[in-house]
C-alpha cells in the first residue's frame, strides 16, 4: 500500500507497510459466450461470439502515486 502522506513530502511513490499486508477488492464481472458447432464424419466447425465484461465492471487492479496531482492514482 501507498503512504500518501509520506509520497508527497518525498515527491515519489513511498510503501507504507509491508508488502502483502492488504487484501486487494474482488473482482465481479460477467463473461457471455454463445458457440454453436457443426461436425462431420471428418470435419467440424464452430462459429463462437465472446463478450467480455457485460457489466463494465471497474475494479481497480493497479495504484500508483501522481505527484503532479499529489494523489493515488488506479488503473481499473
Amino acid at each position: 500500500p501507498i503512504d500518501l502522506s509520506a509520497s508527497i513530502a518525498a515527491g515519489e511513490e513511498v510503501d507504507g507497510t509491508p508488502p502483502m499486508s492488504e487484501q486487494a477488492d474482488a473482482v465481479h464481472k460477467l463473461d457471455v459466450v454463445v458457440a454453436y458447432r457443426v461436425g462431420k464424419a471428418r470435419v467440424s466447425h464452430e462459429i463462437k461470439a465472446d463478450v467480455q465484461n457485460v457489466l463494465n465492471a471497474q475494479t481497480t487492479v493497479y495504484r500508483y502515486y501522481d505527484a503532479s496531482r499529489e494523489r493515488i492514482g488506479t488503473v481499473p
